[in-house]
């Protein structure tokens, strides 16, 4: 996950959250899991980038229809919360071994949730699909997105 410091900070313990976070004082990166619970063991739904993709899929959508990831309404995250919205998510891309990819495609933001020593879950989505629990390589370059943690 994303750390102020070393990524070495991070728990290895699926659905654990990293140590220290990289966003300023009163405010967080977001989860992508219950604390402590694992995306296998359905601790997805607990998670903010859940909550933020079920808010801002539009109209009647109260679940994932997948669980953790949705396909059955194409467009409707990246329409609702993607480039040009309020909330304005980017089709960031990533950068991994001196190289860029899939900018303009695809938007890949850390979460504060581990998945193991060398993953982390994150949240993916294209005008195609939408995943609040997806997982990553930590070596990857990704960018994050803080949100309020809240009074």
């Amino acid at each position: 996950a994303a750390t102020a410091g070393s990524g070495s900070n991070a728990s290895p313990a699926d659905g654990g959250r990293a140590a220290y976070s990289i966003c300023p004082k009163g405010w967080k990166l977001p989860s992508a899991t219950t604390e402590g619970v694992s995306r296998g063991n359905n601790g997805y739904t607990g998670g903010d980038f859940y909550k933020m993709i079920t808010k801002y899929m539009g109209t009647g959508v109260t679940t994932l229809n997948q669980g953790y990831w949705d396909n059955t309404y194409p467009n409707s995250f990246n329409a609702n919360a993607g480039p040009g919205t309020a909330p304005n998510f980017l089709l960031a891309g990533f950068y991994y071994s001196g190289s860029f990819s899939e900018g303009g495609a695809l938007g890949f933001y850390w979460s504060s949730s581990s998945g193991s020593s060398t993953s982390a879950y994150i949240l993916l989505f294209s005008n195609s699909n939408v995943y609040s629990a997806d997982y990553n390589n930590s070596r990857y370059g990704l960018p994050v997105r803080c949100i309020f943690a809240g009074s």
